[in-house]
């Protein structure tokens, strides 16, 4: 037997008019409300305006923590307002929410959500995140589907930006995620539903996401934010529902799997979980070899300043093997839909999306002719190898040549001697395109006429090596042109 619920949902910035009759549905005449500080203050106005004169009482108004961990669940769990209510009303993003959907599980009690901001799909799903005291994962929540959503594209265009944001960047997963773990076919007919309605999710974000973004930090309500929510709450959260149940998982897959990984990588700053699960859908088609979506998500991700390289959420090449480690604890990476995860077909994927995405972000500089690998051998360490390797690629100089067709390898050897990389200039090699023009410091005659035309190539190489050590590493840049000053020059802000 199997049963299926889905939310009633009711969006409009008069949405709390609702909440009097929907509570009504269920014989509610106690509520407990519980959210972030930030999102009772948006939401809990409304909801009291809502509830004003009728029968219905507000026992406790609850500041959650700033996490879905176990000892805020049970903080919920344990507060004799939250006990007694006939009804949790959930205000605030995807942790507020999962941390009130999982208490309701122990508590047996119907919950509300009110997403103040549209970050994940929390607001509609029965299945909820829950993560340990220092912010790695420790697993999945099966709780019931909220009973109602209220959703209020005025409140949600006031919340800071940055959510939104990650929001659209969280939903680009669920349509690929899908399509790739049905992939095997054989569906029966509620996994089939949800893949019909995954097909749905991802259109509205390329169509509203970059107006919907401007709008939200203009703090507007508009059709491009409501649509936005609207595809985040609703379609992405209930393709959830349906392609999650009991006897089978392909709610998420390679893009989850990586960013489950990396909350269990120690490094500086913070990262939103859409914003990290962003990349994984790129490491998702290099996964499954698909360049076309590849580069066409790749390109909306760069429109909306969501990360294109591992740097961009505070990892690196060196990281690889670590995430490759930490994913296997994953429920994407057990549940393995279509077939099983591979390392090594991860760690190329992490590894093709750091190399292609690189290489087109530099080829698509502003006025340039040509892209230009950078190689540096022979470091002491690697951010000895990273620290030359940027100068190199960085220097305006340098670039400049390589738009002259100058072999200069005069600029190239500056560039890095003022990076503060100490190594002996004596014992430099430098080559262009294969061709030696310098060796242990000196200049190395070389054929004009066939450098020329070895710079009519669209790509150009420099490899510069230290003779320090054996860390390596790779830099693609662009030439700088006229067109490049004629570009940024022929405007104000």
């Amino acid at each position: 037997m199997r049963t299926i619920g889905m939310s009633d949902y009711t969006v409009g910035e008069d949405c709390f008019d609702e909440l009097p009759a929907a509570l009504a549905e269920y014989g509610a005449k106690k509520v407990a409300i519980i959210g972030g500080k930030r999102a009772q203050a948006a939401a809990l106005p409304g909801i009291e305006a809502a509830l004003e004169g009728t029968d219905v009482e507000i026992l406790e108004t609850r500041v959650y923590g700033t996490n879905s961990t176990r000892a805020n669940i049970a903080k919920v769990v344990n507060s004799p307002a939250c006990q007694e209510a006939d009804v949790l009303i959930a205000c605030g993003g995807g942790k507020a929410l999962d941390t009130v959907k999982t208490a309701a599980i122990e508590l047996k009690k119907i919950v509300f959500t009110v997403p103040t901001i549209c970050s994940n799909c929390s607001a509609a799903t029965a299945i909820a995140v829950v993560y340990n005291d220092d912010g790695s994962l420790e697993g999945y929540s099966y709780p019931n589907r909220p009973a109602h959503i209220f959703i209020n594209p005025k409140i949600i265009a006031e919340a800071p930006a940055e959510y939104f944001w990650a929001g659209v960047g969280d939903a680009l997963s669920k349509q690929p995620e899908v399509e790739y773990a049905t992939s095997a076919g054989n569906l029966e007919h509620t996994a089939g539903l949800g893949l019909a309605l995954a097909h749905t999710c991802s259109e509205p974000l390329f169509t509203y996401g970059v107006q919907g973004l401007k709008d939200v930090r203009q703090d507007l309500s508009s059709e491009a934010v409501k649509q936005i929510a609207l595809d985040i709450v609703v379609n992405t959260g209930y393709v959830s529902n349906l392609t999650n149940q009991n006897d089978y998982y392909y709610n998420s897959s390679v893009a989850h799997a990586f960013y489950n990984a990396t909350c269990s990588i120690p490094r500086e700053g913070s990262y939103l979980h859409g914003e990290v699960v962003s990349l994984g859908v790129l490491v998702l088609f290099a996964y499954t070899g698909d360049t076309e979506n590849l580069e066409r998500y790749a390109a909306f991700n760069k429109q909306m300043g969501l990360p294109v390289t591992l740097e961009q959420v505070g990892l690196t090449e060196g990281d690889i093997p670590a995430l490759c480690e930490f994913a296997h604890a994953t429920n994407e990476w057990k549940q393995g839909n279509p077939e099983p995860f591979t390392d090594e077909k991860f760690a190329a994927a992490i590894k093709a999306v750091c190399g292609e995405l690189a290489r087109k972000i530099a080829a698509d500089g502003e006025g340039s002719t040509k892209l230009v690998t950078v190689n540096v051998l022979g470091a002491a360490d690697d951010a000895d190898a990273d620290a030359v390797a940027r100068a190199i690629a960085n220097s305006p100089l340098v670039k400049t040549a390589i738009f002259g067709h100058d072999a200069n390898w005069g600029r190239v050897a500056a560039a890095a001697g003022k990076c503060g990389v100490p190594f002996d200039q004596r014992t430099v090699d430098i080559d262009f395109m294969g061709v030696p023009v310098c060796r242990a410091g000196l200049t190395v005659p070389m054929d004009e006429d066939d450098m020329l035309r070895r710079f009519e190539a669209t790509e150009i190489g420099i490899t510069v090596d230290l003779h320090s050590g054996d860390a390596h590493t790779r830099v693609w840049t662009c030439d700088l042109t006229h067109d490049y000053v004629t570009i940024n020059g022929d405007y104000r802000t």
